[in-house]
């Protein structure tokens, strides 16, 4: 079920975002829940059906005993990696839950680098977007 609304969720951004001519590089990413690695094709295919360079070297699935992706400090850095990226405008959270949270202490600490980062678009749902 959850895939079919992240799913869903795409198909329902995807008229908004191809307006944005702006855009053009997609980061799919991944911050919190482990996520089925069998949609990512389906989510890559559609974005890049509207005009999207999607990227999906910051995803690094490595389910930890709490199902969460790889351990914080591996989510952290590939969040962190990605915001720094000036190639990449629209960072795209493949899945929500919780574990996003538990990234500010990491982020924190590179307050200062992310603040001169190249601005992004963040598209996700749950605690990954707050």
């Amino acid at each position: 079920m959850k895939i079919k609304v992240c799913i869903f969720f795409v198909c329902l951004l995807l008229p908004l975002l191809a307006n944005a001519s702006n855009f053009e590089n997609v980061a799919l990413v991944s911050v919190s829940t482990q996520y089925d690695e069998q949609k990512l094709d389906k989510i890559k295919s559609k974005l890049e059906k509207v005009g999207y360079k999607v990227t999906d070297q910051y995803l690094h699935q490595v389910v930890s005993d709490l199902g969460y992706v790889d351990n914080d400090y591996s989510r952290a850095k590939n969040l962190i990696n990605a915001l720094l990226d000036d190639d990449v405008e629209v960072i795209w959270f493949v899945r929500g839950g919780g574990g996003g949270f538990n990234l500010i202490p990491y982020l924190y600490k590179e307050v200062e680098r992310l603040k001169s980062a190249k601005p992004k678009v963040l598209v996700g749902f749950s605690d990954v977007t707050a």
